[in-house]
C-alpha cells in the first residue's frame, strides 16, 4: 500500500514525508560504547551483537514526529494476516482505494475547531471531517495535498493513520436516508432482582448481529414477529436503493459505508415470505455476545414454553443495536469506532447506553494513548450520565508476545523466534539521549528500524522489520541511566519472545487500554454444554509452555486472559487494566446462521441447532455491559464514573484464584463480577 493511493501509478515518499511520518537515525560509531560479555558476543552465536550501534536519540536534534511512525512504509510491507489486525479496510472488489482516514489531536478544542469545526466543516480543500470531539478530529483526506495541509495545521499535535478504503459511488438523489460435569457457578440469567433491562439499550460492535435469531424477536398476541434491534449498521454490506437505507456516516463523495437498518426494516423483513436482507453475521462472534449480553431464549422454547435458563442473557429486555465492523467477520472498520460511537449517541438520546466491544489488538504502545484511544477517551467523560463503555482485555494472557527489559549501561539481549517476516514494536520508557540500540548478526538494524519520539507519551518508539527465524536485538544506556523497554509483536503466529524476556503483563490490547472504559477479563464459571441430547464437558482451551492442557478450575481466572496494567508514559501513573473480570468460560451463546444456508462455520453447536459454546473475554464483556442495563433501569442517571466505582467497589475481592497479589492488580483489576458482587452493586442504588 501506497501513500498515494490516489494515483494509478506508484510514488516514493519524498523527505517531507519522511521526516513526519518517521526519522531513520544514522548507524555512527559510538566511543566507549559498552559491548556485551564474551559469553553471549561469541563469533558463532546468531545473537552476538555486530555492526555500528543506533543511538536512539541525539542531544544535537531530537526530531519530533507529528505522524505516526511507519504508517505506509510499514502498512504496505505487511502481510494480509497482519494487515487484518491493523484496522485496513479493504473492499471486496480489490479496486484502487479513494479515502484515507486520519485520526487528529490538537492541542486544544480552540485549535481544532479554527481548522475542523463543530459543525463538521473543514476549512482544509480535500478533507472531509467524520467526527470531532473536543480537541480530537477524524478526517477522511482526499488527496496527498489534503493530507499534508492537514499536517501543516497549526496547534495539531499528532495524526495517526486510520485506514484507507475504496468509496462506493454515493446512492441515487432521490433515496434519503432513513433516521462439564463440575457444578457450574451461578451467573446472571434472565435479569436479577426482577431487573431485565427494560429501557436500555445495549450496542453490540463486532462482526454483525443475526436479526433473524429467535433471541432477538419478540412476538406479538397474533404470533408475529418484531425485531429488538433498534437498528442495525452493516459496514460491510454495499447499499442497494430498496433494500435498507445509507449509512449514517457516509464518505466524503456521499458514498453510502455499508447499509443501515431500521426496526421497522428489518421487522418487515422478518415478516415476509422472500429473502432481501443476506445474512447480517457471516462469522458468529457478535451474533454471540449479543445472546450473552441481552438474549431472550427463544431459541429454546419447547412446546411447553420453557426456555433452559443458561441460554438467557443477562438483560433479555434491552433494546438492541448491532453494527458490523468488518468484511465476513473482520474488524476492519473499527477505524472508524469514533463516528459510530458518536451515531449512537444521538440515536440513544435520553436513553441509557451501553456500548460493547469485543474486539482488540496489540498495535499500540498499550498505554491507551493513541489518538484513536485518546478521542475515544473524550466522549466518556466520567460525569456522562447514562453512558457506559464496555471493552474486552484480550485473550493473550499465556501467549509469549510481549518482552519487558530493564537495562543501563550493560547491554540487554532480547530475542525471539519469527514463524515468518514481520514487526516487533518496541516501547522506551523515555526519551533519554544515552538509548542505544546494537543489532544481533541475525537481526540487522539500518533500514530495518524506524523511530520516532512520541510527543504525547514524550517516549521513544521504534518498528523494527525482523526475518524469520532467531533474531533478537541489544539494549544499553550510554549514560548509565535505569532504563526500560517495552516489545511487542502482534500474535503468537507471527512470532513469540524468549522465555527469558517474555512477561506476561501489559497485554491488554488496544481499544481496552482507553483509560475511561470498563475494560473486562474473564474466570470461568461453567465447562457443561448441552450437545447430541445430553450434557457434555467442554475441554481445556489453554496449553502449557510443555504442550500439556492447563486444568480447567471453576470459579479459577481464565488461563487466557490478559493482564494489565496499562504502560506507563511520561508524567502519568500506569492505569489498572483490566478494572474487573468477569465470568467468561463457557457459555450457550445465541448461533448465527445464513439464511438458506444453515450455522456459520466453525461453532460447535448444542442440541438446539440454536446455541453455540462461546468463551473469552469476548464473552465476559457483553455479560458486563448486560449487568450495566439492569443498573441503568434502577436508575438511569448515573454517571460512567458512578457505574465504575460501583463494579470496581463492591467486586468480590476474596478467594480469588490465583490471586498472585493485592488488589488491584494485573489479573484480576478490582476483582470479580460474581452473582454476590451483583446483588451488592444492585442493592447499592
Amino acid at each position: 500500500m501506497r501513500k498515494t493511493p490516489y494515483t494509478n501509478s506508484p510514488r516514493t515518499i519524498g523527505p517531507r514525508h519522511m521526516a513526519m511520518s518517521y526519522f531513520l537515525l544514522a548507524a555512527i560509531l559510538f566511543l566507549g560504547l559498552p559491548v556485551p560479555s564474551n559469553s553471549q558476543n561469541s563469533a558463532d552465536n546468531p545473537l552476538a551483537a555486530t555492526g555500528s550501534p543506533v543511538v536512539i536519540a541525539s542531544a544535537e536534534d531530537p526530531m519530533v514526529s507529528k505522524m505516526s511512525i511507519g504508517s505506509f512504509s510499514e502498512l504496505r510491507s505487511l502481510s494480509t494476516d497482519e494487515q487484518a489486525s491493523t484496522g485496513v479496510a479493504m473492499n471486496r472488489n480489490g479496486d484502487p482505494v479513494l479515502f484515507t482516514l486520519l485520526h487528529l489531536e490538537f492541542e486544544s478544542p480552540a485549535a481544532r475547531t479554527a481548522i475542523f469545526t463543530n459543525q463538521k466543516t473543514s476549512r482544509i480543500a480535500g478533507a472531509t471531517v467524520v467526527t470531532t470531539s473536543g480537541r480530537f478530529a477524524d478526517v477522511f483526506v482526499a488527496s496527498d495535498d489534503a493530507w499534508d495541509a492537514v499536517e501543516r495545521s497549526r496547534g495539531l499535535v499528532r495524526v495517526e493513520y486510520g485506514a484507507t478504503v475504496n468509496a462506493p459511488p454515493p446512492p441515487p438523489a432521490a433515496q434519503a436516508p432513513l433516521t462439564s460435569q463440575a457444578i457450574p457457578e451461578p451467573i446472571v440469567r434472565g435479569g436479577r432482582s426482577g431487573l431485565t433491562g427494560k429501557n436500555t439499550i445495549v450496542a453490540v460492535l463486532d462482526t454483525g448481529v443475526d436479526f433473524r435469531h429467535p433471541d432477538f424477536i419478540t412476538y406479538d398476541s397474533q404470533g408475529r414477529p418484531t425485531s429488538r434491534l433498534r437498528y442495525l449498521w452493516d459496514t460491510s454490506m454495499a447499499y442497494i436503493p430498496g433494500r435498507g437505507s445509507v449509512s449514517p456516516v457516509k464518505f466524503p463523495n456521499g458514498g453510502s459505508i455499508g447499509t443501515l437498518f431500521t426496526r421497522d426494516q428489518l421487522t418487515a423483513e422478518l415478516r415476509s415470505s422472500t429473502v432481501t436482507i443476506p445474512g447480517t453475521d457471516l462469522q458468529g462472534h457478535g451474533t454471540a455476545c449479543a445472546g450473552i449480553a441481552v438474549g431472550n431464549g427463544n431459541g429454546d422454547q419447547g412446546t411447553d414454553g420453557l426456555k433452559r435458563p443458561e441460554v438467557v442473557g443477562v438483560a433479555p429486555e434491552a433494546d438492541i443495536v448491532g453494527i458490523t465492523m468488518g468484511f465476513a467477520g473482520g474488524f476492519e472498520n473499527s477505524y472508524l469506532m469514533n463516528p459510530m460511537v458518536e451515531w449512537l449517541d444521538r440515536v440513544a438520546g435520553t436513553t441509557p447506553l451501553i456500548i460493547s466491544g469485543s474486539f482488540g489488538g496489540h498495535y499500540s504502545g498499550h498505554d491507551g494513548q493513541t489518538v484513536f484511544e485518546r478521542h475515544l477517551n473524550d466522549r466518556f467523560p466520567l460525569t456522562k450520565a447514562g453512558r457506559a463503555l464496555v471493552l474486552a482485555a484480550g485473550n493473550e494472557g499465556s501467549d509469549g508476545i510481549h518482552a519487558h527489559i530493564r537495562f543501563s549501561k550493560e547491554p540487554q539481549l532480547v530475542s525471539w523466534n519469527a514463524n515468518r517476516a514481520t514487526k516487533v514494536r518496541i516501547y522506551m520508557g523515555s526519551a533519554d539521549k544515552g538509548l542505544v540500540l546494537l543489532a544481533s548478526k541475525a537481526t540487522p538494524l539500518g533500514d530495518n528500524l524506524k523511530v520516532e519520539l512520541n510527543p504525547l507519551t514524550n517516549q521513544y518508539s521504534a518498528t523494527l522489520t525482523v526475518a524469520q527465524g532467531i533474531g533478537g536485538v541489544w539494549f544499553t544506556n550510554t549514560d548509565d541511566k535505569p532504563s526500560e523497554a517495552h516489545l511487542y509483536v502482534n500474535n503468537r503466529d507471527l512470532a513469540t519472545f524468549s522465555p527469558e524476556n517474555v512477561s506476561y503483563s501489559h497485554l491488554v490490547g488496544a481499544p481496552g487500554n482507553t483509560e475511561n472504559a470498563i475494560t473486562v477479563g474473564s474466570y470461568s464459571w461453567n465447562d457443561n454444554f448441552h450437545q447430541r441430547g445430553s450434557l457434555t464437558t467442554l475441554g481445556a482451551v489453554c496449553r502449557s509452555t510443555a504442550g500439556s492442557a492447563v486444568p480447567f478450575e471453576i470459579g479459577f481466572l481464565s488461563c487466557y486472559s490478559s493482564p494489565g496494567p496499562n504502560r506507563a508514559v511520561a508524567g502519568k501513573a500506569s492505569v489498572v487494566k483490566p478494572e474487573i473480570v468477569a465470568p467468561g468460560e463457557w457459555y450457550s451463546a445465541s448461533l448465527a446462521k445464513v439464511p438458506k444456508m444453515g450455522p456459520v462455520q466453525g461453532w460447535r453447536y448444542d442440541s438446539t441447532g440454536n446455541y453455540a459454546a462461546m468463551n473469552g473475554t469476548s464473552s465476559a464483556t457483553p455479560y458486563t455491559s448486560g449487568v450495566i442495563a439492569l443498573m441503568f433501569q434502577k436508575n438511569p442517571k448515573l454517571t460512567l464514573g458512578d457505574v465504575r466505582t460501583l463494579l470496581m467497589r463492591h467486586t468480590t475481592k476474596s478467594g480469588l484464584q490465583p490471586l498472585a497479589s493485592a488488589l488491584p492488580n494485573n489479573n484480576w483489576g478490582y476483582g470479580k463480577l460474581d452473582l454476590a458482587a451483583v446483588d451488592r452493586i444492585l442493592g447499592a442504588l
